[in-house]
C-alpha cells in the first residue's frame, strides 16, 4: 500500500533512521521490548540527526546559505521503539521521558517530526519480514518504496489563499475590507499545535491542524479550524471524537474547502 508523504523532509528523517540502524551501538534497550534511539530534532525545520548532543552535531552544521544553523535550533529528545505483538512495531517520541511538546518549535518543525512518526507507524503496522537477528524496525525499515511523496494539492501551503505564519489579528487586519465568502489558510497560533498534540493524543493518531479565517458577514471574521488525520482532511466539530459520524473526511485540503465553499468561497488574492 503506498504512503503518501506532503514533505521530501519527511522521507529524507525515515533515511537517516534506517541508516543509523545500521549501526548497533546507537540503540539503549529500556526495557524488554523496547529500544530507545537517542537523536537531535531541528526546531525550526523538522530535520533528525542521530547524534546524542548537540555538541557532537555542532561541528558538522552549515555556518552558510539557507542551510544555516546554529546549537541553539537543536533539541535532544529519542525515538522509543516498542514491538507490540510480533507483527507490529510502534514508533513515539519523548522527551524527558514525556510525549514530546509543541513548546518552542516552529510549525513547519512540529509539523515534520510528527509526521515523521506517523509513517513510522504505518510502515511498522505492516507484516515485518526479516531475519531472525535484525531488530524488527530494522526490518520494518528494508522497503522504502511505498514512500512517495504526494503530488498538488495534497498540501494545503500550496493551495491559493495560503498565507503561511499569520497570526488572528494579521488575519482580521489582511481580511478587514474583503467581500463575504473571502478567506485565507494560515498555520494558526501558539495554541493551534497544542490542540493537535491533545486531539491526537485522545483518538491515538498523529494530527496536523491548520486554521481557515473566514468573512461571514459584515463585521463578523471566523476561525475554522482544519484538520489533517491518517483519514483525510476535515473540519474541527467542536467534538474531541473524531471518529464520531458527524466527522466527514476528504481525500486533500482542496476537496474539503470545495465542500466548505458556501461559508468560504473565495480565497484572498496575493498581492
Amino acid at each position: 500500500m503506498a504512503i503518501q508523504i506532503s514533505r521530501r523532509e519527511v522521507l529524507n528523517n525515515i533515511i537517516r533512521f534506517k541508516d543509523a540502524l545500521l549501526e548497533h551501538g546507537k540503540v539503549q534497550r529500556t526495557a524488554p521490548g523496547e529500544r530507545s534511539y537517542p537523536i537531535l530534532v531541528n526546531c525550526k525545520t523538522g530535520d533528525i540527526r542521530f547524534e546524542e548532543k548537540v555538541t557532537q552535531l555542532a561541528r558538522h552544521l552549515p555556518q552558510k546559505g539557507k542551510a544555516k544553523s546554529s546549537p541553539e535550533d537543536w533539541k535532544e529528545i529519542r525515538i522509543q521503539v516498542s514491538t507490540e505483538s510480533p507483527k507490529i512495531v510502534h514508533f513515539e517520541l519523548l522527551e524527558q521521558e514525556k510525549h514530546l511538546n509543541p513548546e518552542g518549535m516552529e510549525l513547519l518543525a512540529w509539523r515534520v517530526i510528527n509526521e515523521t512518526i506517523e509513517v513510522l507507524n504505518q510502515i511498522g503496522a505492516k507484516t515485518i519480514q526479516g531475519s531472525p537477528e535484525m531488530l524488527p524496525e530494522e526490518s520494518v525499515l528494508q522497503d522504502l518504496s511505498d514512500i512517495h511523496l504526494a503530488p498538488h494539492p495534497s498540501s494545503i501551503e500550496d493551495l491559493p489563499g495560503w498565507v503561511g505564519p499569520v497570526n488572528r489579528f494579521q488575519a482580521e487586519e489582511i481580511l478587514r475590507s474583503e467581500a463575504v465568502g473571502t478567506y485565507l489558510l494560515r498555520e494558526g497560533d501558539a495554541q493551534t499545535p497544542e490542540i493537535a498534540l491533545r486531539l491526537g493524543r485522545e483518538n491515538k493518531i498523529h494530527v496536523h491542524a491548520y486554521v481557515c479565517t473566514v468573512v461571514e458577514f459584515a463585521q463578523k471574521i471566523s476561525d475554522i479550524l482544519i484538520l489533517h488525520t491518517p483519514k483525510g482532511w476535515t473540519r474541527y466539530r467542536d467534538n474531541p471524537d473524531l471518529s464520531d459520524s458527524e466527522y466527514e473526511y476528504f481525500r486533500s485540503p482542496h476537496a474539503l474547502l470545495t465542500h466548505m465553499e458556501r461559508q468560504a468561497r473565495r480565497p484572498i488574492a496575493k498581492n
